[in-house]
């Protein structure tokens, strides 16, 4: 948690905030700790007691979460809203408010109830809201995408004539709607103010990729050919455009083409390694040189006693 209230109920920044002062949680109204040193964020932490529902999510933010929250300004991150009928209060990421957006990041497991909810309570109120997924694996196997295998033999039941890459994703999210419900991605007709990203790590700067198609309740999706990088002077409205707008106005054969040539160096390296022969190169050689000798093993003499 970066953002506070203090005495005064005046929004205070963690990098700004003194040890000697008072702060309290938006949400709860508890009163939090200023956490400072050298291996994590300056940051506040609920204490130990307190049972705010943000509690968790303040105390043990990952620094993935962290660094994805730092290419926007200070003053959009952690923005609150609350519904003064329902005193439903919910925190966002970031929101971007000339461009009426949210933006969520999530790491950690998430309850499907509770992503529908924080989903709608935003589009009720007329926002945009984009969510970003962190898909990333540190034992990844060569040709996977973070958590995605490709699936090179069902690209064309899609209807994609520019070739876009489809994947299975392993360990897929369960949270995210499946087919039928209001907030299902249907083909090349994505909801203008909805969209669902997911962050593999498979570049050296950060990028996501949207989720254009999805089947088997998220099991296969269809990625989009073009990776947006994370920067401070990012557009929000690039992250709702469609498939069809990012074709035009990008060079996605590049990265196309690039990942399909290193899928078909492992492929082939894994054929090569797989029928590599049993029998010597040079047979004629071993004949010629008889069976190998074994080895006898070399007594040693006992010392005797003097």
């Amino acid at each position: 948690m970066f953002r506070a209230l203090d005495e005064n109920q005046e929004s205070v920044f963690a990098n700004q905030a003194t040890a000697d002062a008072s702060y309290f949680c938006p949400v709860c109204g508890g009163e939090l700790t200023l956490k400072a040193g050298p291996v994590r964020v300056t940051h506040f932490a609920h204490q130990s007691r307190n049972t705010c529902p943000y509690k968790e999510d303040g105390n043990n933010m990952s620094e993935w979460h962290v660094r994805m929250q730092s290419y926007f300004p200070l003053e959009c991150r952690e923005i609150y809203f609350k519904d003064d009928e329902t005193k439903e209060i919910h925190r966002a990421d970031v929101f971007l408010k000339e461009a009426n957006t949210v933006i969520e990041f999530q790491k950690s497991h998430m309850d499907p109830d509770e992503f529908y909810t924080r989903t709608m309570f935003y589009l009720n109120r007329g926002f945009r809201i984009a969510w970003v997924f962190d898909e990333s694996r540190d034992k990844a196997q060569p040709g996977d995408l973070g958590k995605f295998r490709h699936l090179e033999n069902r690209e064309k039941e899609f209807g994609y004539p520019h070739g876009a890459l489809c994947f299975k994703w392993l360990y897929h999210r369960e949270c995210l709607p499946g087919a039928g419900d209001p907030l299902d991605i249907k083909l090349g007709n994505p909801l203008p103010n909805y969209a669902v990203f997911v962050y593999t790590g498979s570049e050296e700067v950060d990028c996501v990729t949207r989720i254009v198609h999805e089947q088997d309740d998220y099991g296969t999706v269809v990625l989009s050919v073009v990776q947006l990088p994370m920067s401070e002077g990012m557009d929000p409205d690039i992250l709702f455009k469609d498939e069809e707008f990012m074709i035009a106005n990008s060079d996605w054969r590049e990265p196309v083409g690039h990942y399909r040539a290193e899928r078909q160096f492992y492929i082939d390296y894994l054929t090569r390694r797989n029928t590599r022969p049993t029998q010597p190169s040079n047979p004629i050689g071993r004949q010629m040189a008889g069976p190998i000798p074994r080895r006898v093993p070399i007594r040693r003499k006992r010392r005797g006693r003097f």
